[in-house]
């Protein structure tokens, strides 16, 4: 493998080829879309927008599917099936027989509001990247599977049946939609998932924009209002853009689809039912349940509220009540049908190897306080959260059934993730970082009300308002700018070199000993807390560690969960009797510190005389622990 100096360092021609990969990923959804009852009502945006998440749910049904059948993916046959797409819906549109008038509809189509639309995705997108450029890979603890589990995917060709050679699980059950998706790009454009993985989620973040201002507009009819909540979600919000942190980009994925899913099926409900999108209804659900487990849940629960919500506020008329429901139902089967492959692996996972169980969480799992401060203390958070009070207390007074509804289902997702209910399953902090949705939605409206009663008045309103929101952007853009954490890179520039010297100097056979960390919460739950974390994928080594999956998965030995808790209760002091006998027990060769550090405390190591200094580069050491011998 070839180290990056940095994410961002990539040649034009490679941007190029990224763009192009993407351009061709939108085939797929850009073909279905065309069989869309309605599809000529959308214009350009949003036929993109909604080509996006249709995209995505056609390529991982695909990939479960061919799982099942045990098909390999190459460059080739993934260009042919994106290019198929691209075919399909262009033999149907048949943009060669458009008129002179129909070049000028669509041009038209492209008004102010629709040209400010794309500039703040252009924004978003940018400093998203550009918050980057100091990183060599994805930031948080979750970016080391994710780039793992799309290394997986590339090396196999197909969904992973477990996660060996890099680590002793026995199962893969994960939800895999964007890791699929970085697959395809990996495909198509010859780039690693080291460097793509971090680059997709950070394109994600303006995705997740404009799929923010799809759902707006449908719900509001107000295009103006879909633009200020796209600036609110890519812009000006605490998320999704802190998520680069964390590597969340699996639930990015899950909330880039969660809109375009809600406002295709408030889009059908408000015409009464007819014509409906049943079948792209149900890929989008089986989409969406392939990308994220918990934004599955978090879509259930707004289609029983908002579409309950949205019925009751137009009176209940029973025959249109029960097309409604029978519509769900058929769409909830295809959703069944599509996923029924990943459903039976997931179902059959028990059988193999053993269960880890890492007990309850402490209630401290649930508080906000595990955002952290920069999380907690955005610049822009007061302003937001006086925004949506003001957008909830206007809802009410005005009985607006979205600002309503929204609220509803916001409070119901709460209720549901705490301790007593969901839990683990939808925790309180996944759902709180995924309120931007309905606060962006909220806002926009809410602005649009504002503007609208005002110019009456007041015919400077608009520039008021516009020159409010660019204030909030400006502020908005110079904290994401500087968003990423240096100290959420577990993998430093530094720790490059070593991985290819462990690489070309340790046997095959090495197994490492890494810094560790646990969460206090939960104290069985351990994995890395640097660059050794990531030693089985940047220089295939075994470590005593494996991707935080496991706690969901099934491994290779009954006892594993608890030979790593008890390697990290250890606290890093490696010398004593009971540590060297503890390593030896657990196989260890060698043992590796980090640029970002961690416990393990190498001046003992120094001094011991059962390990043996290898490599000192700066802070980052490998030692060989001469008392290794087999389990």
């Amino acid at each position: 493998m070839i180290y990056p100096t940095a994410v961002m360092a990539l040649s034009p021609t490679e941007w190029a080829r990224l763009a192009v990969a993407l351009i061709l990923f939108l085939g797929p959804g850009y073909g279905l879309l065309s069989f869309h009852p309605r599809h000529r009502d959308y214009d350009v945006t949003q036929t993109m927008t909604l080509s996006i998440g249709l995209s995505i749910a056609f390529w991982s049904v695909l990939l479960a599917w061919l799982h099942a059948f045990r098909v390999v993916l190459t460059p080739l046959s993934t260009l042919i099936i994106l290019s198929a797409g691209w075919l399909l819906g262009l033999m149907r549109a048949r943009p060669w027989r458009w008129t002179r008038p129909g070049l000028t509809t669509i041009l038209a189509q492209l008004d102010r509001s629709r040209l400010l639309l794309w500039g703040v995705l252009a924004l978003s997108a940018g400093v998203s990247l550009w918050a980057l450029r100091h990183a060599v890979a994805g930031l948080g603890s979750d970016s080391y599977h994710h780039t793992l589990i799309a290394q997986m995917i590339v090396d196999r060709g197909m969904l992973p049946d477990n996660y060996e050679p890099y680590a002793p699980i026995v199962t893969f059950t994960y939800h895999f939609g964007f890791h699929g998706m970085v697959a395809a790009m990996a495909w198509l454009t010859g780039l690693t998932p080291l460097v793509l993985t971090p680059i997709m989620g950070q394109i994600l973040m303006a995705v997740a924009a404009l799929s923010v201002a799809y759902f707006t507009e449908v719900t509001t009819r107000d295009k103006w209002a879909a633009t200020v909540s796209a600036a609110i979600a890519g812009l000006i919000s605490v998320f999704p853009a802190f998520f680069v942190n964390w590597g969340r980009d699996t639930q990015l994925t899950g909330l880039v689809m969660l809109p375009l899913f809600m406002g295709i099926l408030w889009e059908w409900a408000e015409t009464d039912h007819l014509s409906p999108p049943v079948p792209l209804i149900g890929l989008l659900a089986a989409g969406i349940a392939l990308v994220h487990y918990r934004v599955t849940l978090m879509a259930a629960s707004g289609v029983v509220v908002l579409m309950g919500l949205n019925e009751m506020s137009r009176g209940i008329h029973w025959p249109r009540v029960k097309q409604l429901v029978g519509g769900l139902i058929v769409a909830a089967l295809i959703a069944t049908l599509l996923t029924a492959p990943w459903v039976w692996v997931v179902l059959s996972s028990g059988r193999q190897g053993y269960a880890v169980d890492l007990g309850k969480p402490a209630l401290s799992a649930f508080m906000l306080s595990r955002l952290g401060d920069r999380a907690l203390y955005y610049p822009n958070n007061w302003i937001l959260i006086g925004l949506v009070f003001a957008a909830i207390l206007t809802g009410i007074w005005l009985r607006e059934r979205l600002v309503m509804g929204l609220t509803l289902w916001s409070v119901v997702m709460l209720v549901a993730s705490g301790p007593r209910f969901a839990g683990v399953i939808m925790d309180t902090v996944s759902v709180v970082i995924s309120l931007y949705f309905p606060a962006a939605v909220a806002i926009g409206w809410w602005v649009g009300q504002l503007v609208a009663r005002m110019r009456a008045r007041w015919r400077f309103a608009p520039r008021i308002a516009g020159l409010a929101m660019a204030a909030l952007s400006l502020r908005g853009i110079l904290a994401i700018a500087n968003i990423a954490d240096p100290d959420a890179a577990y993998v430093g520039a530094q720790d490059l070199p070593a991985m290819a010297w462990i690489k070309s100097h340790t046997p095959p056979s090495a197994r490492f000993m890494v810094n560790t960390f646990h969460w206090d919460f939960l104290p069985e739950y351990v994995i890395g807390s640097d660059a050794g974390y990531w030693l089985p994928l940047l220089a295939r080594r075994a470590t005593v560690t494996a991707p935080m999956t496991y706690s969901a998965e099934r491994v290779s030995r009954p006892d594993f969960a608890a030979r790593l808790a008890a390697l990290d209760r250890l606290g890093g002091h490696l010398t004593s009797p009971e540590a060297l006998a503890l390593l030896q027990r657990a196989g260890i060769t060698h043992v590796y510190a980090g640029q970002r550090g961690g416990p393990i405390v190498v001046e003992e190591l120094l001094r011991s005389p059962a390990f043996v200094m290898d490599y000192q580069q700066d802070a980052i050491y490998v030692f060989r622990f001469l008392g290794a011998q087999s389990p």
